[in-house]
């Protein structure tokens, strides 16, 4: 079991680093920790006898799920060695008391002995059934290729090939002016492409100007009759508090909002509902409208006469043809080489693999994925082709079966990285940097010398995506930079079989998992069966409650509560409580939590943690002071919070890579002179979000202010955003304090009220900025101010972002002699001032620069 051997791999590193740095509290335990890492290694050793791995019996299975969670005690030892060296650093007269604990370093060794007992009946365990150790075959998460994802242009999209006449029909039947009312259903299996065809038609520019509203929601199979009503009100801007919260005062504010409006509505991946009358009533509130209509997908061929859809009305796509399909598979398998066969050899192995596939798209394109990942290696073809089942039939267990052959095929670090997306609801829309810190709080990804943990993990994304097993929801045009992702369902159908199989999950039976998203207030329950779990993420508004007396999560790793945020005062302060316990805690994240005003000691003794997420709690007025104490924070984000100012001692925190949020209120009295120069010790940061902003109109930076930033030679990402005050003092700041380094790739300025750019905003200074974004900003021109017998230097600005600038003035050809763009967005700028765009500039605009 490779995943088994990925966590020995993890702890083993884990275990030379501690005691290669002579952590005091491992000194007294480095015969144990040797004892520890040698059978750690033999154990990997058996585990690369892949035979015997592959083909494990419920024993096997067993063992290995055990051997899994002595690992992880092993880890909390660990961990809680390193924290308690934290700990004692930061003690003041009872340091010396502490740093001879005989009560810690008696458990300590006790709980030592116990795991290496517990691991040696484990050795014993796996060498009876049969397994030998054999060279480690497992290679290092950097020897895996990882080609960079091409995001496609406008004319170049491979998700459509095969797919026109669908949509062609489709088109023409919501554009019938002889009726009023069009119920259109798009019925198959899994994978045919039903939602790639609805999403086409949503965004289709002759169906959208035809609707005043348009409305997309996903039902799933976990149907919630008041949930989807409340979606729907809520996307089509009709939620207030004048109705009754159920289904009857919710139909009645839907009536509402539909009155007089022309409607497109789509409604995704419907599984069956049970009762439709709410549907049929849904239809005549549409029908009183101009020209409305309801679209829905799903795989249950009876469902769409139950909801009202004519025969007449339910399309069915078709498998794709033999030509259709040897296209889409080419645009996958071949992106090496510019989706082109490179020769008759990989031609003829691709077809028979291309034909075993039925004309299905999705596993056409997993498969393209897999073999993209395998270029130029004609041998590997022909084995995934001999291993490849024929779906010329096209059912379900056949697709799931070579979707599994795709999981297998994964590295090692991939897979378990892959797992983690089955703990969110079905259709989930996920963030990826929610999903990257996740990773690296669990151990997943260490940082190497060349890069940093987080950079391997969008890394690691980006290769699941090349292989067709995650989806991009939400990208940056420019680059391509992934914002959201999301999981077909049959993927995550087979995932979540893997993860229960593997033991980290639990979804249909009780027993011990490691990883949970709570959806529901009555999980709590569930919670108290489940002490070991390492991540928990609260997926739902109706958060439980969580107080000092709630169940004690000791080795949780990733706490994430940003899936709701009506958490009141009192109920933060239960949580915080509560929260201060969870001292192997390495991910917090507390994003929109209203009621949270200030962040107390408890969070702050939290040693462990690497990513502190405060983003949005738009009342946080107060940080305690000890925050400095959190060494082994790399990112701590505050953007949108109001804190007035940010306690001393900032620069301590030497391993910070990302900051965001960081106030400095020039002249006052209550920051202490706590300013700019804290940022001059933080050299490893790679992202900073500061808000400068003055109250007083005289008062004066310091000169050990000046030029704080041109010495951080990692910044790539600088956000500057100036509270819309116009006092002359943050313009100075601005330009003497804030010059940043060439390294820089990307500025954001925002609420800037000045006229021009910085001074410093030249391309001979940022030579290698590649995307600009500026909002809500007074500029009135681009282009930076030079002397006349100065050369004219060109930007290499790839993307650029203009949104609510009033006052900016440029034509785009003036534009396009110093900036040779690839991706343009636009939205709220005035018509009269930006000519000639290629794009809209008042309503939102997106432009691309097609590909040569």
């Amino acid at each position: 079991m490779e995943l088994a051997a990925v966590a020995i791999q993890t702890i083993t590193q884990a275990i030379s680093k501690v005691v290669e740095d002579e952590v005091e509290y491992a000194r007294g335990f480095r015969s144990q920790f040797r004892i520890m890492k040698d059978k750690l290694e033999l154990t990997r050793a058996l585990l690369v006898d892949k035979g015997s791995v592959e083909n494990k019996n419920e024993t096997l299975r067993k063992a290995l799920t055990h051997l899994r969670e002595v690992i992880y005690e092993a880890d909390d030892v660990l961990i809680d060695c390193l924290i308690r060296d934290e700990y004692v650093k930061n003690a003041t007269c009872s340091g010396c008391f502490l740093r001879y604990d005989p009560f810690f370093l008696n458990q300590t060794g006790k709980r030592l002995r116990e795991i290496n007992a517990q691991m040696k009946e484990k050795l014993d365990t796996l060498t009876s059934l049969g397994l030998k150790p054999m060279a480690s075959q497992f290679k290092d998460d950097e020897d895996s290729s990882s080609q960079g994802r091409k995001i496609m242009s406008q004319d170049y999209d491979p998700e459509v090939v095969g797919l026109e006449k669908d949509l062609e029909t489709i088109k023409g039947w919501i554009l019938d002016p002889e009726r009023a009312l069009h119920r259109i259903a798009i019925v198959g299996m899994g994978g045919l492409g039903k939602t790639t065809i609805a999403q086409k038609i949503y965004h289709d520019p002759d169906v959208f100007s035809r609707f005043k509203k348009v409305v997309w929601i996903t039902v799933s199979q976990k149907f919630n009759e008041e949930k989807i009503l409340r979606s729907l009100l809520e996307r089509l801007g009709g939620i207030n508090n004048n109705f009754q919260n159920d289904t009857s005062g919710l139909m009645s504010a839907l009536q509402e909002t539909l009155r007089g409006n022309s409607c497109l509505i789509v409604m995704d991946d419907v599984w069956g509902i049970n009762n439709v009358a709410w549907l049929s009533d849904l239809g005549s509130f549409l029908s009183t409208t101009v020209s409305s209509c309801v679209i829905i997908t799903t795989r249950n061929q009876t469902l769409p006469a139950n909801m009202g859809v004519e025969d007449k009305r339910i399309h069915k796509p078709k498998p794709l043809d033999e030509d259709n399909s040897w296209s889409l598979f080419s645009k996958f398998a071949f992106l090496w080489s510019e989706g082109k066969c490179p020769d008759s050899d990989f031609d003829n192995v691709g077809r028979k693999i291309v034909k075993k596939c039925g004309g299905l798209p999705l596993a056409i394109k997993v498969i393209g994925g897999l073999l993209q990942s395998k270029s130029k290696n004609l041998a590997a073809w022909e084995e995934v082709s001999n291993s490849f089942l024929d779906q010329s039939q096209t059912t379900e267990d056949e697709v799931m079966a070579n979707l599994r052959l795709s999981y297998n095929d994964l590295p090692a670090h991939l897979k378990q990285c892959l797992l983690c997306l089955s703990i969110y609801p079905e259709d989930s829309e996920i963030w990826a940097e929610q999903l990257i810190r996740w990773w690296i709080a669990e151990g997943l990804i260490k940082e190497k010398s060349a890069k940093t943990a987080i950079e391997s993990g969008y890394q690691y994304l980006l290769e699941l995506i090349n292989r067709s097993l995650v989806e991009i929801a939400e990208h940056r045009h420019y680059d391509g930079r992934v914002y959201k992702c999301k999981v077909h369902d049959l993927i995550r159908e087979l995932i979540m079989k893997i993860a229960e199989e593997e033991g980290f999950c639990r979804f249909k039976e009780n027993g011990t998992c490691y990883w949970s998203g709570l959806i529901d207030e009555t999980d709590k329950e569930w919670l108290s069966n489940n002490l070991k779990l390492r991540a928990l993420f609260v997926l739902t508004p109706r958060c439980p409650d969580f107080d000092r007396n709630s169940v004690s999560l000791l080795s949780l790793r990733v706490l994430d509560f940003s899936g709701t945020g009506n958490l009141d005062e009192q109920r933060v302060k239960n949580l915080l409580d509560w929260i201060g316990s969870l001292k192997r805690l390495a991910c917090l994240n507390l994003s929109k939590a209203e009621g949270l005003l200030e962040l107390p000691s408890t969070i702050c003794k939290l040693f462990n943690l690497q990513f502190l997420v405060l983003r949005e709690c738009y009342n946080l007025n107060k940080i305690h002071p000890s925050i400095i104490n959190l060494k082994n924070l790399i990112v701590l984000d505050m953007a949108s919070c109001r804190l007035e100012y940010f306690p001393g001692g900032l620069g301590s925190l030497s391993h910070l890579q990302e900051l965001s949020g960081f106030r400095v209120v020039i002249g006052s009295t209550k920051s202490n002179g706590h300013g700019l120069g804290e940022l001059r010790s933080l050299t490893r940061l790679r992202v900073l979000g500061i808000v400068i902003s003055t109250t007083v109109p005289d008062a004066k930076i310091s000169e050990k202010e000046f030029n704080i930033l041109s010495a951080m030679a990692k910044l790539e990402v600088l956000a500057v955003n100036t509270d819309r005050c116009k006092q002359k003092r943050v313009l100075e700041t601005v330009e003497r304090s804030l010059i940043p380094p060439p390294s820089l790739r990307e500025l954001y300025l925002k609420k800037y009220c000045f006229e021009t750019m910085p001074s410093w905003f030249d391309p001979k200074t940022l030579r290698n900025l590649q995307y600009l974004c500026i909002e809500d900003a007074d500029i009135e021109s681009l282009i930076p101010r030079r002397e006349t017998d100065t050369p004219e230097y060109k930007w290499y600005v790839k993307g650029l972002c203009l949104k609510s600038l009033c006052n900016l003035e440029v034509e785009w050809e003036e534009l396009e002699k110093v900036m040779r763009l690839q991706s343009l967005e636009v939205s709220k700028c005035s018509e009269l001032k930006l000519k000639r765009f290629p794009c809209s500039v008042n309503e939102a605009g997106h432009w691309t620069r097609k590909q040569d």
